[in-house]
């Protein structure tokens, strides 16, 4: 009878170690499975653990009648979280934190708590003054990933604060930087195209062209709205004023377009 030797597992961590690490995180929280690494000396597994999920509820659900939304490496949290914001009756709170939950495994990405007293979004009018305050950090959260949801919100918080007195309005496809200017007897308005393959990354490789590009911008004092000359194309565009706006359309743009309306 042939004596045969008996087989072992290597010395050091081994796959399962890490694989586990989403299990434990279904029974105990990210946090105390990040303890127990760092008091056995493999803090280094932590980047196996599950990311969690955040979200604010929007309360009362608009849904189709807003504009919007449509079809991480940041430094650990050292400090306590502030308490919760005592908000005024007279406010109004419709969007609400939701505790972070994990994103993997999917059969634990679920919200264990649906909805909570702390907001993510407070207004307030008083006569003709309209104040947002933003607790939640949705402009840093933009500026990071630029979801398009949060770009929106962004934008409806802007619009509502600003209630009819916003002098541009711009429609077309692409990214399109807007700066509007007002010089004696003349508005100049600045469209630089930001489109790119790499948007929001520099540098860019290539431009490319979009269009059409529809402005309207509300006439100043002194301004007719009469002409409108575009200094890159070397022409003029046909104006159309209702209503204190004068209307311009132009075919495309490839890196800027420079309007000046007289």
């Amino acid at each position: 009878m042939r004596a045969r030797t008996v087989a072992g597992l290597p010395a050091g961590t081994r796959t399962p170690d890490y694989i586990s690490l989403g299990v434990l995180a279904r029974a105990f929280s990210v946090d105390k499975v990040r303890s127990a690494l760092e008091a056995t000396q493999r803090a280094a597994a932590d980047r196996f653990l599950p990311d969690v999920h955040t979200y604010l509820r929007l309360s009362p659900e608009l849904r189709a009648q807003v504009n919007g939304p449509n079809a991480g490496d940041e430094p650990k949290v050292t400090g306590k979280r502030q308490p919760v914001l005592c908000v005024d009756s007279g406010a109004i709170v419709p969007l609400t934190f939701i505790p972070p939950f994990p994103t993997y495994p999917p059969e634990t990405s679920w919200m264990r708590v649906l909805k909570t007293e702390v907001p993510g979004l407070v207004l307030f009018g008083q006569g003709s003054s309209r104040i947002a305050f933003l607790p939640a950090d949705v402009d840093r959260r933009y500026a990071k990933k630029q979801l398009p949801g949060h770009g929106d919100l962004l934008a409806n918080i802007a619009r509502w604060v600003s209630g009819s007195s916003i002098p541009l309005s711009v429609e077309g496809p692409g990214l399109i930087d807007c700066p509007l200017y007002e010089q004696p007897g003349r508005l100049i308005l600045h469209l630089l195209n930001l489109t790119s393959a790499g948007t929001w990354r520099a540098p860019v490789e290539e431009l490319i062209p979009v269009g059409p590009i529809k402005v309207k911008i509300k006439l100043a004092e002194g301004v007719s709205g009469r002409t409108a000359r575009l200094l890159v194309a070397a022409g003029s565009r046909r104006v159309s004023v209702n209503q204190g706006f004068a209307s311009i359309e132009n075919a495309s743009i490839l890196d800027h377009e420079v309007v000046v309306l007289g």
